[in-house]
């Protein structure tokens, strides 16, 4: 018995030296993360010990979590490359720097229907690195791809909104429409206010299928280029949340040089001297005096304006500097919250953000709220995965105003006479006042008369989809988009006087459209590799369904001049409406084959048709075929001993890529009712419409009252009306340096 705890009273000593040990040996890890490219701390990273506890770095960057030696420590962060480290007895302070997940920009990318790795390419693809563009302080992509994508060109109104904007791939290459499509998460659309309203934080990444050996695959829409966007997928793991708070300040950058009243006075007299007359009797606006030079001569002394434009002893002559007065510094500030939390086989990502643009442009702003869900889940063993990703956004603008004459405010800041004050003695707004002033407005008074107007957009876009593996190299995907669109527009005309300047009825006009899009397509990816063949066959069915309505109500005469008064019942004078109803359908048939050989030569064939409502009952049917070939030079054996280069690539492709965008009754014979007896279809003497094509006919003799009405051929058909196509050929060399 004495033996036995003995032996007990050992066995727990050594129990108790062995926790000892174990206690002591566990210590405190403590450090930094930050992001390598900005240096600036990341907050909410994940910090984890395989098998144990998870922290979350603080708003500095900060964390700390204990550990024992030997055990490997693990740091997540959403859009980052994940950060591993085994952990030693002497491993006391880190500093962690996380980089961009690059996975998807360099090794493979999305090129319609399928993805592939980029360095398999043969066509013209230009893959936007965003770790380029995350840091400029703009929360709309579309203009921060400027001058990141070679032979990308966007153009801009001046709206903050810039939901006018459109970008140019390579020029353009029609007249008339000449936006490119976008593909968002497989789903098409030409609508560029949903490229930008998209959350840059949100986005994994931007395709630019530049050529028509690459673009072919998307046929009938793809002749200026196609903009393929991914969006952020939340990944496994713990529940993340993330918020960036940006606040940016913008200015008129450019100043555009302009005469002064000094210098507009002396191109008065420069231009009289120049046709021979009196400087003196060629405008009422300056006194010149002169004297003859050496030369013979004569000389400008001094040119003195009027003291009162027109005489109007409350319109002094100015020295106006309209830019200064009609631009100024500009506040952006933009907000997002993005969570996402992520198990084994589930995954779901919630994005908010706000967008509040106070524009460089006196009376102008823009504001946008949105929201993001992506989503997803995988069952059988992850052979069946079915997911979601849905946006919304709604915006209000208040756009760039347009004078009485038509022009933009932005063209007057540059062309309106200096000589105009900004306001009169008397605190109303100045305008041209008496002769010698073009019919442009005060554009101060144009902004501000304007500043109840608004454009308003609400969009839902996203698709539901699901992926089935059936084996190793076959998977099969349905993706069904769908689009809505809703624009109301409101424009309120109000009375005033500028100078010799007036509009004397007000008005108010409300424009309303709604698009409903819904594109279902159908893919099979087969993927075969045979010793050094590779083989990856794509083949699919799509259709397109899009319903279009508009309607556009306009009253006049509204006593009182307020933004609220101002409602269509409010209105006693003329009254109008309108509306109309249209639509177009497409049906589409594609396959794409992509080879390789030994890692060095390339080739891809792709074919698409596509059936069109829009386009007349001979010709529906547009073929869109497309063919390139690519050489690795880096892989042959004769380039083993240059390792300075990494990638060396011959490319050529051909193709065909078409363009739809002619309206959805371009081949149909429209008729309308005229209730009246004059000519409302035509003025042209030479045309069969010019005269009276009044509809109503007196067919009873009644004399008076309403009369009964036909209808009058305002378009004739063309059912021969044929796809507008363009032939590409693409020469190409895609070189890459070794770091």
């Amino acid at each position: 018995m004495r033996l036995y705890l003995t032996k007990m009273m050992s066995l727990t000593a050594v129990f108790c030296l062995l926790c000892s040990a174990v206690f002591a040996q566990q210590k405190t890890l403590s450090g930094t993360v930050t992001d390598k490219n900005t240096n600036l701390p990341l907050t909410c990273v994940t910090v984890t010990i395989k098998g144990g506890k998870s922290v979350a770095s603080d708003a500095t960057g900060k964390f700390s979590i204990a550990f024992n030696p030997g055990d490997v420590v693990t740091f997540s962060y959403i859009g980052m490359s994940p950060v591993t480290q085994k952990l030693s007895a002497t491993t006391d302070n880190l500093t962690i720097q996380m980089e961009t997940a690059q996975t998807g920009l360099d090794q493979v990318v999305v090129t319609g229907y399928q993805t592939q790795r980029k360095v398999d390419l043969t066509g013209a693809v230009a893959v936007v690195n965003l770790s380029d563009i995350k840091d400029i302080p703009n929360s709309n992509p579309m203009q921060a791809l400027q001058g990141h994508v070679p032979g990308l060109y966007v153009t801009s109104d001046g709206d903050p909104g810039a939901q006018n904007n459109t970008i140019a791939v390579r020029g353009f290459n029609t007249l008339g429409f000449t936006a490119p499509l976008y593909i968002i998460d497989g789903v098409p659309t030409i609508q560029p206010s949903v490229f930008q309203a998209l959350d840059p934080n949100a986005i994994q990444t931007i395709q630019v299928l530049k050529d028509a050996s690459s673009a072919s695959i998307y046929g009938s829409r793809a002749m200026n280029g196609v903009i393929i966007v991914t969006t952020k997928q939340a990944a496994k793991g713990a529940v993340h949340m993330q918020f960036s708070s940006n606040v940016t300040s913008e200015s008129y950058a450019t100043r555009f040089k302009v005469l002064n009243t000094a210098g507009y006075g002396r191109a008065f007299w420069q231009a009289a001297i120049n046709d021979g007359a009196d400087p003196n009797a060629s405008t009422g606006l300056y006194t010149f005096t002169q004297h003859t030079g050496t030369n013979g001569q004569p000389v400008l002394d001094a040119a003195t304006p009027v003291k009162f434009l027109g005489g109007d002893s409350t319109e002094p002559s100015a020295n106006t500097d309209w830019q200064k007065v009609m631009f100024k510094t500009g506040m952006i500030t933009s907000n997002d919250l993005t969570i996402s939390a992520g198990t084994e086989h589930s995954t779901l990502l919630i994005n908010l953000n706000y967008l509040d643009n106070d524009g460089i442009l006196r009376y102008n702003g823009y504001r946008r709220y949105g929201a993001r869900i992506n989503g997803s889940t995988s069952l059988f063993n992850d052979k069946l995965k079915i997911g979601n990703n849905l946006q919304f956004f709604q915006s209000a603008e208040t756009p760039v105003a347009s004078d009485l004459g038509g022009a933009s405010t932005l063209y007057d800041a540059l062309f309106v006479s200096p000589l105009i004050p900004v306001y009169t003695t008397t605190g109303g707004f100045a305008g041209p006042q008496g002769a010698g002033f073009s019919d442009r407005d005060n554009p101060l008074l144009t902004q501000y008369t304007n500043r109840w107007n608004k454009n308003n957009e609400y969009n839902l876009f996203g698709n539901l989809y699901a992926e089935l593996t059936l084996f190793k190299n076959l998977s099969l995907r349905s993706n069904f988009g769908y689009a809505y669109d809703n624009t109301y527009d409101r424009q309120i005309l109000q009375t005033y006087q500028s100078g010799f300047i007036s509009r004397t009825v007000n008005s108010l006009n409300i424009a309303q459209g709604h698009e409903l899009d819904l594109t279902w397509s159908n893919t099979a990816n087969y993927h075969l590799v045979a010793g050094k063949h590779r083989l990856d066959i794509l083949g699919g069915i799509e259709a397109v369904n899009r319903n279009y309505v508009t309607q556009n109500d306009y009253k006049q005469g509204f006593a009182i001049q307020t933004n609220n008064y101002f409602q269509l019942s409010s209105g006693t004078g003329i009254s109008t409406n309108s509306g109309n109803s249209t639509g177009d359908r497409l049906l589409s048939y594609f396959g794409k084959i992509n080879y390789q050989f030994s890692d060095k030569y390339l080739a891809s064939v792709t074919l698409r048709d596509d059936k069109s409502s829009r386009f007349g009952s001979n010709n529906p049917y547009g073929l869109f075929p497309a063919a390139s070939v690519g050489w690795r030079i880096n892989n042959e054996n004769f380039m083993k001993n240059v390792d300075w280069v990494s990638d060396l690539k011959l490319r050529s492709g051909f193709g065909i890529t078409g363009n739809q965008e002619i309206g959805d009754l371009a081949s149909l014979a429209l008729y309308q009712t005229n209730y009246g007896t004059v000519g409302q279809t035509g003025s042209n003497q030479n045309t069969a419409s010019y005269g009276n094509n009044g509809t109503a006919y007196d067919i009873n003799g009644a004399g008076t009252g309403n009369l009964p009405s036909g209808y009058v051929l305002v378009q004739a058909a063309n059912p021969n009306l044929k796809w507008e196509s363009t032939r590409e050929f693409n020469e190409g060399v895609d070189f890459a340096k070794s770091t």
